[in-house]
């Protein structure tokens, strides 16, 4: 076994977050204490946004301490927010965003250089429009680029982990009645392919339905991407059909969520309910005011039964799977059976603490188990379903900044792999994974 160092950028680290600490989880299309500024013709003006540090130190991610695969970085955010209010029926709202790595831009000759003609960093994250009182049809609808984020997100979310996040661009209409249901129905393009002998376009269309509950919600929805997969020799038309239920009774708190998915993919048939993603968890809280918890969580999604001409494999499609299934990013759902438990607690008025144990299994040895930054198997005959366990750890802590919300947050991860690990990778070390997060919204 091997200990991850810690890199001498960690002594760095400390300084810069002195000027910058928080949590990072803004999917703002609200710009909340915030000045309002006017202007002629528009009501009024909110400006706000975010500043996102993150140092990652990712050690031994391929599990054999003689290879090391080993990286650390520090990658930056800032988003600037423009929330237009133009009247009772319209709104405009754009959220200018940079997202890079420290280091990551060329200059011509090569060089790094702090800015580069050709950066790819700086980008619209939203701008969308929202028309309330639609003629006809009623409700609120938004067009342009925006977050499209429902549930516990993990089949649909704004993976505001991720240091660029992710929007979709399309349309949404929105019914709602506040405190008893909202439906949304949406449409957008996920990718376009211009200037080709031959289109390889895709789609993710779907409509979501909430119904509030007294303490709980209760949700479903369907999904549907089409994908022209023309370099792989087929389409893909994956529907998905799933249902969650959230609800809390005195001191506990349940929910579970099914989501089955049919249709075919590259000549494959995709059978419904033999493919299929499932989730289930009971927390407890304790104390006057829930200052600590205690939590169990079972997951599961279907893979490739090789005994079969179809594809049984389940398709996550666009989750936030960071701390769901672990902070070290191993794992999607696919092809995975995941148990965990968690414990949580004040540690103070202005910070928290919690530990978490996840177990990972492979439900089919034969397929692959992968994830956002790393493999657990390629799967194959032979290999052991056993794929080991995850501990993690994570501090955050508030600050008292006025208007601002400010937050600095550490984590730290240890991976044990399981024989499954050593029979397709072909290591067993220990992998360890170190972060730590400033974020300033204003």
């Amino acid at each position: 076994m091997s200990r991850a160092p810690i890199s001498p950028r960690v002594v760095a680290l400390s300084l810069v977050l002195s000027i910058s600490a928080g949590l990072g989880a803004q999917e703002a299309q609200e710009v909340v204490n915030a000045p309002q500024i006017s202007l002629p013709g528009v009501r009024s003006l909110k400006i706000g946004g975010q500043y996102r540090l993150r140092y990652e130190n990712r050690y031994n991610y391929d599990f054999d301490s003689d290879k090391t695969r080993s990286d650390d970085f520090f990658v930056q955010r800032l988003r600037l927010d423009l929330d237009f209010d133009l009247g009772d029926d319209l709104r405009v709202f754009a959220q200018l965003q940079d997202a890079r790595a420290f280091g990551s831009e060329t200059g011509p000759d090569g060089q790094y250089t702090v800015t580069s003609v050709d950066s790819p960093g700086l980008d619209f994250h939203q701008a969308f429009v929202d028309v309330r009182d639609v003629t006809l049809l009623g409700g609120e609808l938004r067009a342009g680029r925006q977050i499209l984020s429902y549930g516990a997100q993990r089949f649909l979310g704004a993976l505001d982990w991720a240091n660029q996040g992710r929007s979709f661009d399309g349309l949404r209409q929105r019914w709602a009645k506040e405190g008893a249901y909202q439906v949304d129905a949406f449409v957008t393009q996920i990718r376009e392919t211009p200037e080709r002998d031959f289109e390889e376009d895709a789609y993710f269309g779907g409509v979501y339905g909430i119904h509030q509950l007294d303490g709980g919600v209760a949700e479903l929805y369907v999904f549907h991407r089409h994908d022209d997969k023309v370099g792989l020799g087929g389409v893909e038309n994956r529907l998905s059909i799933g249902g969650r239920y959230l609800q809390r009774f005195g001191a506990v708190e349940v929910e579970a969520e099914a989501v089955t998915q049919v249709g075919e993919d590259v000549g494959a048939d995709i059978p419904i309910f033999d493919t299929y993603g499932l989730h289930a968890h009971a927390k407890l809280f304790l104390g006057e005011a829930d200052e600590a918890w205690i939590r169990g969580d079972f997951d599961a999604g279907s893979g490739d039964d090789p005994d079969t001409a179809d594809n049984e494999r389940f398709d996550t499609l666009y989750p936030t799977g960071h701390g769901i299934l672990g902070i070290m990013d191993f794992v999607f759902l696919d092809n995975l059976v995941h148990a965990s438990f968690s414990a949580g607690m004040e540690v103070d008025s202005r910070s928290d603490a919690q530990i978490q144990f996840h177990s990972f299994r492979a439900n089919e040895a034969s397929d692959r188990v992968v994830g956002p930054v790393g493999k657990l198997s390629d799967g194959g005959v032979g290999i052991d379903r056993d794929l080991g366990y995850e501990i993690d750890a994570i501090y955050t802590v508030r600050f008292d900044t006025g208007a601002a919300k400010t937050a600095l947050q550490l984590g730290y991860g240890i991976y044990f792999p399981g024989p499954g690990v050593e029979d397709s990778l072909g290591g067993d070390d220990l992998a360890h994974f170190f972060y730590a997060q400033g974020n300033v919204v204003f």
